[in-house]
C-alpha cells in the first residue's frame, strides 16, 4: 500500500511538472521557437514517464529515464540562474513557478527510489551516481547546443529581453518565464510634461523677443 502511494505521488508530480512545462513555461517562451520546442517535448516526456511509473517491471529503466529528464530540467533551471540563457541573452530568476516545478521534479525522482531498491537487482548507489552525471551532462549539453544554435540562427533571438532593467524602485511589473514578478522602472510622465511645457514657453518667449 505504501509503495502504491509513492508511485501515485511520483506519477502526479511527473505529470504536473510536464503540464507546467507545456502550458506555462513553454508558452512563456513562445517568442523563442527553440525554447518552445524544447519545453513542449520535455514536458510531453515527463507526462509519459508519469504513466510509465505504474509499470513496475520496467522500474529500472523508468528510474533512469526520470532521473535524466527531470534531472536535466533541474540542472537547466540552475544554470539559467547564473548563465545567460541561449536565445535570451540574460539570466532568469527563480520565481514561484520555478520553485513549484523544481519541487515536483525532485519528488518525481525520489518517489521511485523504494520501488527501484525493492524491484531490481541493480546497485542503487552506482545507478544514482550514473543518473546524476547523465542529468548534469544533459543540462549542460542543452546550454552548449543552445549557444551553438544561437550563432547559427541569430534571427531566433528574443528581442523582449534586450535592454531590460530590473530596478527596485516603483513602476510597472512583468513576469519572467519562471513566474518571478520583476519591477520595471517607473517613468515620471508628469515631470516630463512639465519640462516639455517649460521648453515650449521659453521657445515662444524667445521668438516674441526676436520679433520685437
Amino acid at each position: 500500500m505504501k509503495n502504491k502511494l509513492l508511485i501515485f505521488i511520483g506519477s502526479f508530480a511527473a505529470i504536473a511538472a510536464g503540464l507546467i512545462h507545456i502550458f506555462i513555461i513553454a508558452l512563456g517562451h513562445g517568442s523563442v521557437p527553440p525554447h518552445l520546442i524544447a519545453f513542449m517535448l520535455g514536458g510531453t516526456l515527463q507526462i509519459m514517464l508519469g504513466v510509465f511509473i505504474w509499470f513496475e517491471n520496467f522500474v529500472h529503466h523508468t528510474f533512469l529515464a526520470k532521473s535524466v529528464i527531470h534531472g536535466g530540467f533541474i540542472f537547466m533551471l540552475l544554470f539559467s540562474l547564473f548563465l545567460p540563457v541561449p536565445f535570451l541573452g540574460t539570466t532568469e530568476t527563480l520565481g514561484t513557478i520555478g520553485i513549484v516545478t523544481l519541487v515536483l521534479q525532485i519528488v518525481a525522482i525520489l518517489s521511485l527510489i523504494p520501488s527501484f531498491i525493492k524491484k531490481t537487482e541493480f546497485n542503487f548507489i552506482k545507478t544514482a551516481f550514473a543518473s546524476f552525471f547523465i542529468a548534469l551532462l544533459a543540462g549542460s549539453s542543452a546550454f552548449a547546443i543552445g549557444y551553438l544554435a544561437e550563432d547559427i540562427f541569430p534571427e531566433m533571438k528574443s528581442s523582449q529581453m534586450q535592454g531590460m532593467d530590473h530596478h527596485e524602485g516603483g513602476g510597472s511589473t512583468m513576469m519572467d518565464h519562471h513566474g518571478k514578478v520583476e519591477k520595471m522602472p517607473m517613468i515620471n510622465y508628469q515631470e516630463e510634461i512639465k519640462e516639455t511645457s517649460e521648453e515650449v514657453i521659453d521657445d515662444h518667449a524667445g521668438s516674441e523677443g526676436h520679433n520685437h
